[in-house]
């Protein structure tokens, strides 16, 4: 459009130069000239028009006051030149080949019907004897146009809107195609192909709408909400892939239907992972979440077999305008993490107290990666004591992190470690170290102590555990039989049959089995029959005022009856205080351990409370070390 307006303006320039020369023509010839610098002109103001409408996104009516322009000035140059020259026999047809591309069909149809008219009116002039207005001795031109040059004229127009017509059709089905066929591939690349919702990459570009609506919409609160299946590797297993694809699309087509009234836009953005994005009143938030919740709640059918399914869902709401996906995004998932945690089918909403617990947690588990390799590690050693005779018979390894200065207790990074899997090496140096501290031990005078050591599931699942304690005892030359591993119920029932032939080869190494916080799961006294386990550990939660609680007293009287029919001693934890020594004693407990003896210490100061206790030949009150 702007290469055709700086054309007609340097043509309209070009006449006028024309006109102003106007020495030596005759009068009527000048005259002819001024008034096509008029038509030139009113030509230009119309496309200028023509320019002001396109700019008011008014294309339709550009269109049509660009080409009736054209047209109209074609014919005024037709009648006032002494009727078809080169010029407007070419012009003619490319306005009507301009017409059929830039605007329809039934215009360009119009066009021709108009074009064809002022030809056949140029050629009536002719007939009725009306001269040209340029005429001159020079250019002696008695009419506008013959009959042969009118026949011409009309073919090639009528010839220039068939073509065009043809080629115009052919090429809008072509162009309708390919539109058809982009718009399938816009679908697919922005939609999830099971559930037919929007993926991630159009939940992130509606986002930024989203965002923006914060400042239009006063008084609603806008949130994004991060939605998890609770359990979903459950129903995989159970249904296979295809049972999940149902339970998938069951929850889709739910959350479409809970925030219908909502205006709310649903994705799934992979996996089990939902994101919703709405604007709601701030009162009726928490009610519509709930609504929400219990709703996804309800049981669905997969198969014939009915299933519940759940979900865990994280709330942040977004109070700026320029905030990034990636950003609010992270937040809200951060409290759907916190949802599961605190007992899955819940919703969360974010707070900063998230953020800083998940950044310690990030911290925490990058460096675990370099701690082993700048020896950050340390154990430390709390006593297991004879309740009986009072000696110190043994120790449980407990490992704790230096890291700045300060100790990080096992509580803080143990779960991230068995996460990242940085547990396996962890465990392996535990095993390394504590066979070499017990060795020392023995070398300084106190060869009968044992050793204690927590063994993950991870440990016992990867297997080759009885190799890797085989080699810590050969290179510290320990005895296997001062040895011993605590594992807990979870890890005897779920990896049962896996793990029975490495405690089975670690019994005959002679390495003692101990099963601890016994009582505090699901007790199977299956396992007792067929692992050679010599230790049950009663967890702290039943010693805790066990003088005034006959139902904990209860408890550790039948795991002690269920230990010694089975040969089993029986290990307290968390004795704290001397009052309840004698009711362990009539209960027939056999090892207590807890800050009524130590807590838990370092090498050195272990044998410094393992050399008081030999010294004295009992231990009465506890020696408690930090």
């Amino acid at each position: 459009m702007l290469y055709l307006i700086i054309a007609t303006v340097i043509t309209t320039l070009m006449t006028i130069f024309v006109a102003l020369d106007s020495d030596g023509l005759a009068e009527n010839v000048v005259r002819t000239n001024w008034i096509n610098v008029i038509c030139m002109s009113l030509c230009i103001v119309a496309t200028v028009y023509s320019r002001y409408l396109l700019n008011r996104q008014k294309i339709r009516e550009s269109i049509d006051v660009f080409i009736i322009s054209l047209t109209i000035g074609l014919s005024l140059q037709c009648y006032f030149n002494g009727g078809i020259g080169e010029a407007p026999i070419v012009a003619a047809p490319f306005i009507i080949v301009l017409t059929g591309y830039i605007a329809s069909i039934w215009f360009m149809l119009k066009i021709t019907i108009g074009i064809c008219c002022g030809l056949i009116a140029l050629y009536v002039f002719g007939v009725l004897g009306v001269k040209p207005p340029d005429i001159n001795v020079n250019d002696p031109i008695e009419t506008f146009l013959r009959f042969d040059q009118l026949v011409y004229c009309l073919i090639v127009m009528l010839l220039s809107y068939q073509t065009t017509k043809i080629f115009v059709n052919d090429y809008g089905g072509i162009l309708s195609k390919l539109t058809e066929d982009q718009n399938k591939l816009d679908y697919i690349a922005n939609h999830d192909k099971l559930t037919g919702l929007p993926n991630r990459y159009a939940c992130e570009k509606h986002f930024d709408k989203f965002s923006n609506a914060h400042s239009r919409n006063n008084g609603l609160s806008h949130l994004l909400l991060f939605i998890d299946i609770d359990n979903f590797k459950n129903i995989n297993t159970r249904f296979g892939h295809s049972g999940g694809d149902i339970a998938l699309s069951t929850v889709a087509r739910r959350l479409d239907i809970v925030f219908a009234s909502d205006n709310a836009t649903v994705s799934r953005i992979g996996g089990d992972e939902f994101i919703v994005m709405l604007s709601i009143v701030a009162d009726g938030i928490s009610n519509k979440l709930q609504q929400a919740m219990d709703y996804l709640a309800r049981p669905l059918t997969i198969f014939d077999e009915t299933e519940y399914v759940t979900c865990s869902m994280g709330v942040v709401e977004v109070k700026h305008e320029h905030s990034s996906f990636k950003e609010e995004y992270l937040k809200a998932d951060l409290a759907m993490n916190r949802a599961k945690k605190t007992g899955k089918n819940r919703f969360c909403r974010f707070d900063q107290s998230i953020t800083d617990s998940a950044f310690k947690t990030i911290a925490i588990g990058a460096g675990l990666h370099e701690a082993l390799e700048k020896d950050q590690f340390v154990l430390f050693y709390q006593a297991q004591v004879d309740l009986v005779s009072g000696k110190v018979i043994g120790a449980e390894a407990l490992i704790r992190w230096q890291k700045d200065g300060q100790l990080i207790p096992p509580n803080d990074f143990i779960p991230i470690a068995e996460k990242n899997g940085s547990i396996m090496p962890i465990t392996e140096w535990v095993i390394s170290q504590s066979c070499q501290d017990c060795a020392k031990w023995h070398k300084l005078g106190f060869d009968d102590l044992t050793i204690s050591i927590n063994i993950p599931s991870m440990m016992l699942a990867k297997g080759g555990l009885p190799e890797l304690i085989k080699a810590a005892c050969l290179h510290s030359k320990l005895d296997p039989k001062f040895l011993e591993i605590e594992l807990t119920e979870s890890v005897l029932l779920e990896n049962g049959s896996k793990i029975n032939s490495q405690l089975n080869e670690l019994r005959k190494m002679g390495v003692s089995l101990a099963i601890d916080d016994f009582g505090t799961g699901y007790s199977n006294l299956g396992y007792l029959s067929q692992l050679n386990v010599q230790k049950l550990k009663v967890d702290k939660c039943f010693v805790t005022g066990l003088l005034e609680s006959p139902h904990n007293q209860a408890i550790i009287q039948a795991v002690v009856h269920i230990a010694s029919s089975f040969g089993m001693k029986t290990v307290i934890e968390g004795v704290e205080e001397q009052s309840i020594v004698p009711t362990l004693q009539h209960l027939d407990c056999t090892i207590g351990q807890g800050y009524l003896w130590s807590k838990p210490v370092c090498f050195n100061d272990f044998m410094t409370f393992v050399s008081v206790q030999k010294s004295h030949n009992s231990v009465e009150l506890g020696l408690v070390t930090a």
